[in-house]
């Protein structure tokens, strides 16, 4: 499987993530009938806002067969019953997506959500060590990450958060 923010494959044998609440599937058709996995989530007053990824079956052109792979991950927002999608890119551009449709978001919105995220990742490998390591094996360079998340992972990597004790 392969993580919605850094691109890493990782096994899911050993790395877990918690499945996405139903709730995503429920209100957000275009997620309907996919499992979906939870890298982070934040509520505010009015809305919840999490990055879920999931798998998606590919179809060959001819004759093949289907194969599941993972589908890049999404950006939803939830306000009342109403479900808004956007990709990560857009989410993490730090810029207002122009589609009606995409979540509405602001920089202390992505921000939380990247600070939770860090604390599922460090849950899902095992502990800080795991998953920085992990990240560093996967040869994901900082510099090729969208400064938000650049930004929130090196103060995550200088910070005592996840650490084990």
């Amino acid at each position: 499987m392969g993580d919605p923010l850094f691109g890493m494959s990782y096994d899911t044998t050993k790395v877990r993530f918690e499945e996405a609440p139903a709730l995503v599937s429920q209100l957000c058709s275009e997620l309907r009938g996919l499992k979906l996995w939870l890298y982070a989530a934040q509520r505010t007053a009015d809305a919840q806002f999490y990055i879920v990824s999931g798998l998606v079956l590919v179809r060959p052109d001819g004759q093949g067969p289907t194969d599941a792979e993972p589908d890049g991950g999404d950006a939803v927002e939830i306000r009342g019953t109403k479900c808004h999608l956007s990709t990560l890119d857009w989410l993490l551009s730090e810029k207002v997506n122009p589609s009606p449709t995409a979540p509405k978001t602001s920089k202390q919105v992505v921000e939380a959500l990247l600070s939770d995220a860090l604390a599922r990742y460090v849950r899902a490998f095992g502990g800080k060590q795991n998953f920085v390591r992990a990240l560093s094996d996967s040869r994901v360079s900082p510099a090729d990450l969208p400064p938000i998340l650049r930004n929130q992972l090196q103060a995550f990597e200088k910070s005592d958060v996840g650490a084990e004790r």
